[in-house]
């Protein structure tokens, strides 16, 4: 640099060096939103089961929850219901990513039932995946147990709770 600027070639160089970290960090970047996307989805998930769990205890209620690949639903049954004919919707939810059982198959009608005392009706749990390209959130699996709700990282087929 002499005293009158910068040369043409100093600011083309700058220039290069700024355009390749801005791709760098935008390549990042969008890996970033997509785990943590994955990860925000995966605890909204857990707060909803969580909270259908409790709303099946407070209000002496069975609720079930039915699963598709992009959404959930919920519905409250009356005690006195018990062919489970005329349930009213606590919740219906749509999904931006896929949820499939931990083992990779789909959750379309599967259904989960708490019963007035917060424990699953039929006691066999499962677990939900929350599916992306990125593999790397922190969490992206539930697992649902008969007395109690788990989120955890998905290793090798396995739901390991954190």
């Amino acid at each position: 640099m002499n005293k009158r600027g910068f040369s043409l070639l100093e600011l083309v160089t700058i220039l290069a060096i700024l355009a390749t970290l801005l791709a760098i960090g935008t390549i990042n970047f969008s890996s970033w939103q997509i785990r943590y996307a994955v990860e925000k989805q995966t605890k909204e998930l857990f707060a909803d089961i969580s909270d259908l769990r409790l709303k099946a205890i407070h209000g002496k209620r069975l609720h079930r929850l039915s699963f598709a690949p992009h959404s959930i639903s919920c519905e409250s049954y009356s005690p006195e219901d018990e062919a489970l004919a005329a349930g009213s919707k606590v919740l219906n939810k749509q999904l931006q990513y896929t949820i499939t059982k931990g083992n990779g198959d789909s959750l379309a009608g599967e259904k989960v039932d708490f019963n007035s005392r917060g424990f699953l009706n039929n006691g066999i749990g499962m677990t939900i995946r929350v599916s992306s390209k990125a593999n790397d959130a922190p969490f992206d699996c539930i697992i649902i147990s008969d007395a109690r709700t788990n989120m955890g990282k998905m290793k090798e087929g396995t739901c390991y709770a954190k």
